[in-house]
């Protein structure tokens, strides 16, 4: 008998929370509550990495290696990861670090260690004639120009974020590493469970919510069965 076990890629418990707490940042931005739409845009961009990342970690799964090797490559940082994974299925091939997808990436991998690493800094404060003070410079991610101090963070930031995250997905994982659908589907939406668990079910109004900002949010999503991404969705990885 097989042992009781349940594997879960959580790809799509991150992005679809992304583009819920993104739509959730619009909401709040429309009401003037700017902190709290800060906080969900923030959220939202930090749900971005940790696809970003499942993902990842996914690929590397499928490659046959020591025990010693993977727990190496586990501590590696994401896009070396990325860069790993390539040069393993395209041998001889080197992994482009300057294209502008990785770029991107880059930059929501940096504004995720800043929020998990945070430290003390020095912002200095410019007085203004009437007395009061503004940040003089809000220090930015160098191509998506996304704030690192969560306070200014914006929804458009969010957007932005995950626009990133699909594009850089569609072109390593069909143009780059040559998967089609099937084969991307296998990984980022891989599950197995025995015994046979119940689904963990997304709740409708939320499901609904999310695959209806697909289409606005202007996400392609290539590389994924939509169809097959929305019932995982909806009903918890069955």
């Amino acid at each position: 008998m097989s042992p009781s076990k349940h594997v879960y890629n959580r790809f799509c418990d991150f992005f679809g929370e992304s583009v819920y707490f993104a739509s959730l940042a619009i909401d709040f931005e429309e009401k003037m509550e700017l902190d709290i739409s800060a906080a969900f845009s923030k959220t939202a961009i930090l749900s971005s990495v940790f696809a970003l990342e499942a993902a990842v970690n996914a690929l590397i799964d499928s490659l046959e290696l020591s025990k010693s090797k993977a727990d190496d490559v586990d501590h590696w940082g994401i896009i070396e990861k990325y860069r790993f994974y390539f040069e393993r299925r395209k041998p001889g091939q080197k992994f482009n670090r300057s294209a502008e997808e990785v770029k991107v990436i880059s930059d929501l991998v940096e504004f995720r260690h800043r929020q998990v690493h945070s430290k003390l800094d020095l912002q200095p404060l410019h007085e203004e004639p009437d007395g009061t003070y503004r940040y003089p410079q809000i220090e930015t991610s160098p191509h998506l120009q996304i704030p690192f101090r969560p306070m200014f963070v914006e929804s458009a930031n969010a957007l932005v974020a995950l626009k990133a995250v699909d594009e850089f997905l569609e072109r390593y994982l069909l143009d780059w590493c040559g998967m089609d659908t099937d084969e991307a589907m296998l990984f980022l939406l891989h599950q197995t469970c025995i015994p046979e668990l119940p689904p963990f079910v997304m709740t409708t109004p939320v499901y609904k919510r999310v695959e209806s900002e697909f289409t606005r949010f202007g996400l392609n999503l290539k590389y994924i069965d939509r169809k097959r991404f929305s019932v995982t969705m909806r009903r918890g990885g069955k």
